[in-house]
Formats: structure tokens, C-alpha cells, sequence
């Protein structure tokens, strides 16, 4: 046997200094792969928080739909439900259904457009209540009032009979 490793000698140097070679290689590569895993991850996170930060800044949606005739967006018909702003509508309805009655569709929405506008000026606990549902759904107090004119609208429609 040592006349083998004597004939062989720098075969089996070769062997074993490559096998120690691809050793380190192979633990230099694994090392690579987890730095690389580590800054992905670093990577990924700084992208979410990034993006976290441009949805912050993104406007809110919008309470209701363009076109005609205007209707609440989902968005729209949740602050509606949160506010209980049929409610209010359905007793604000009886002061303008005499005004109403006759009238076509858009000046209807002409009539509660003023009457909002007058009630949100005059009335400060429905002033409170446009600022806290706009504070709590994140968007603007225009947002809330576009919906509660919307709501007067449509129990105004439905009280003098004209279909929107």
C-alpha cells in the first residue's frame, strides 16, 4: 500500500487539494446565496415600505359616481350607512317635498344641492358630524356633503314620485 500512495502521490495531492478547493467553493457559493437571500429580503422590505408610503398619498375615493344622474360610489353608500345619512335625509325630506312636487329630476338636485349648502352652514352638530365621518373614512368633508346630497335627492325622488 505505500508503494501505491508513493507511485500516486501527487495524484492523491491533487485529488484531496481539489476536493478541499471545492469544498471552499461550495461554502463561498452557499454564503453568496444567503447574503443574497438577506438582501432580497432588505430589498423587498424597503419596496413595501416605499410603496406604503405612495398609497398614503394616493387621494380618497370618491363618495359618488360622475354621469347623471349622480349615484353613490360603494365608498359612498359606507359613509352613508356609517352616518346614518338616509336617516337624516328621510327627515329632512318633508321640508322641501312641497318645493319638490312638480318638479323634474335635476331640479330636484338643484333644490337639495341649496338646502345641504344652508343646513351644513346653519347647523353645527351636522357640520361635527360631516367633519368626524370625513376624519373617520379618510377623506374630505366635500366627499360627506356630495353624499348627503345624493341621500336628499334620492328620498326627495322618491317622495314626489319621479323616477332618477
Amino acid at each position: 500500500m505505500s508503494e501505491f500512495i508513493s507511485q500516486n502521490l501527487w495524484e492523491i495531492l491533487g485529488i484531496v487539494a481539489a476536493s478541499v478547493g471545492a469544498a471552499f467553493a461550495i461554502g463561498n457559493w452557499a454564503g453568496a446565496v444567503n447574503a443574497d437571500r438577506k438582501s432580497f429580503r432588505a430589498f423587498m422590505a424597503e419596496i413595501r415600505e416605499k410603496l406604503d408610503r405612495i398609497l398614503q398619498r394616493l387621494p380618497p375615493p370618491a363618495t359618488v359616481q360622475p354621469g347623471s344622474p349622480v349615484q353613490l360610489t360603494g365608498f359612498g353608500e359606507k359613509i352613508s350607512t356609517g352616518l346614518a345619512v338616509k336617516a337624516w335625509a328621510a327627515g329632512e325630506a318633508p321640508k322641501l317635498a312641497e318645493r319638490a312636487c312638480g318638479k323634474q329630476p335635476f331640479e330636484i338636485f338643484e333644490l337639495r344641492l341649496d338646502h345641504v349648502e344652508r343646513r351644513f352652514a346653519e347647523d353645527e352638530a351636522l357640520q361635527r358630524t360631516m367633519r368626524a365621518g370625513a376624519y373617520e373614512h379618510g377623506t374630505e368633508v366635500e366627499q360627506v356633503r356630495k353624499v348627503y346630497e345624493v341621500e336628499l335627492r334620492d328620498e326627495l325622488l322618491r317622495r314626489v314620485g319621479t323616477d332618477t
